[in-house]
């Protein structure tokens, strides 16, 4: 199963009142993937390089193959929402889990993007083959408990 944590990191709610974030300032970081025992993970960072700002985007992340999505995976893409007070200089963290892969191991690729702003990058480490009756697939999974305070202005939908 691939599932997706999401977490927002270093966000303040002192910007009460902002206005919208605009499109210059939000910036997409390639996804950094690493494996784990039987599955891979990729962490979308999603940085804002403006003022402080609200934020109400849908991020998508996409697995490719040569540039074209994976529709052999259920649910790809994967749509998240990022909704809230978005500090200057601070990171919204998207951790996309995908395990049981069990088709072409070459040319794959995570993709984020918000609005225009995207990112890619190849896979470092590819999810096992558990199950080959068994679908490969993208689900988003909320975190389990809440987030500390300094985080609570930013939330995934």
């Amino acid at each position: 199963m691939l599932a997706v944590i999401a977490a927002a990191i270093a966000v303040h709610a002192s910007a009460a009142g902002a206005a919208r974030c605009s499109e210059k300032s939000i910036r997409v970081l390639p996804p950094a993937t690493q494996g784990t025992a039987t599955q891979a993970l990729a962490t979308v960072s999603v940085r804002n390089l403006g003022p402080a700002c609200r934020i109400d985007e849908t991020l998508t992340f996409s697995v490719l193959r040569r540039g074209a999505r994976l529709t052999s995976i259920g649910g790809n893409p994967l749509r998240v929402g990022i909704v809230g007070t978005f500090a200057h200089g601070t990171t919204a963290l998207i951790n996309a889990w995908w395990a049981n892969w069990c088709g072409v191991r070459d040319s794959l690729t995570a993709h984020a993007a918000i609005g225009t702003a995207s990112a890619s990058s190849r896979y470092a480490v590819l999810p096992i083959c558990l199950e080959h009756s068994a679908p490969s697939k993208l689900t988003f999974v909320r975190q389990a408990g809440s987030l500390p305070a300094w985080a609570a202005a930013i939330r995934v939908r």
